[in-house]
């Protein structure tokens, strides 16, 4: 898993990664998340909210300004394949600019998102789609 193999690089293990990770989430300001591994995947002992969620969307905002464009990139091509964006309110909400799409079994499909209108931008964060679509039209009903 690469993840894990950056994790190992950076922290001589992928646990002791996961702490940095934890330790740098409460930097942000994210006090009700734990990581446990370096890639997302499901682990019983990680956990996150909402609320952090949207924390960890406004530093990335913040903080990487330059690269934050990247998330509104609807495809790409990757070895002679098409890869498009998971995030479709990029594609019909307007001043949708991102951020990221998951799905986890354990907590359904999952988006934050963050979008640009009369020079105000607001980021939400839906967690426990019971599908995309839903996930979508949820956050879209909620701005």
């Amino acid at each position: 898993m690469p993840a894990a193999v950056l994790a190992e690089g950076l922290a001589g293990s992928e646990p002791a990664f996961a702490e940095q990770m934890t330790r740098r989430a409460r930097q942000l300001g994210m006090t009700s998340t734990v990581y446990r591994n370096a890639s997302g995947l499901p682990n019983p002992d990680q956990y996150t909210t909402a609320r952090d969620q949207a924390q960890l969307a406004l530093a990335l905002y913040r903080d990487f300004p330059r690269e934050y464009r990247y998330f509104a990139t609807r495809q790409f091509y990757f070895r002679g394949n098409v890869i498009h964006n998971h995030n479709h309110l990029l594609d019909w909400y307007e001043g949708a600019d991102g951020i990221k799409t998951g799905y986890i079994g354990a907590s359904g499909y999952n988006l934050a998102a963050s979008a640009v209108r009369n020079e105000r931008r607001l980021i939400g964060v839906v967690m426990g789609g019971p599908s995309a679509g839903s996930r979508d039209r949820e956050m879209a009903g909620a701005a």
